[in-house]
């Protein structure tokens, strides 16, 4: 009850990463509760599953939001997140749960205001998935260089090399 709650919030680390993924990740769980069809094109990415994440807090919130999206049950998705006491006890994530920090969609938005409100989500999921991505290339980097420092044949060092080099590549387009 209200005892486990509080134990759990008190328990719960403030640092909700160790890679600094802490910004992205909560702003990816704030668009996706918030933002149906920003849910749906994050359920589909590959960058945000259990393979990719760690077992933090906020990214046990996010991965639960991206199932029950792709069950077809995204508006059950807050609520589920609160029946998780261990997770709606987070000052964060549960400040998530109650408001948006990016603005809502609304009817009465003429279509001037919707394309805007639409720029600044996309910018912000996009900014999001850049950070995610960068840092799962300093990942494979830093195997790879270890893997490169240990291996003995010179022929698989020149395929870690080729590999080092593709990422290399890839991180300097996510900076452009």
């Amino acid at each position: 009850g209200a005892e486990t709650a509080a134990a759990a919030a008190t328990a719960a680390p403030r640092v909700l990463t160790g890679n600094g993924l802490g910004p992205a990740l909560l702003g990816l769980l704030d668009l996706s509760l918030h933002h149906g069809p920003i849910a749906h094109r994050l359920a589909e990415n590959e960058l945000l599953t259990p393979a990719h994440l760690s077992n933090s807090p906020v990214e046990q919130a996010l991965l639960l939001v991206l199932k029950k999206t792709a069950e077809d049950e995204w508006h059950d998705a807050a609520s589920a997140i609160g029946a998780h006491h261990e997770l709606a006890a987070i000052p964060e994530i549960s400040e998530i749960l109650h408001r948006s920090r990016y603005p809502i969609l609304t009817p009465e938005m003429d279509r001037r205001e919707q394309e805007r409100v639409n720029a600044l989500l996309d910018k912000a999921v996009s900014d999001c998935l850049a950070r995610i991505e960068s840092q799962s290339i300093d990942d494979q980097l830093h195997a790879l260089r270890k893997q490169w420092e240990e291996e003995k044949d010179s022929d698989k060092c020149r395929e870690i090399m080729r590999q080092l080099q593709q990422l290399t590549v890839q991180k300097k387009r996510l900076r452009c």
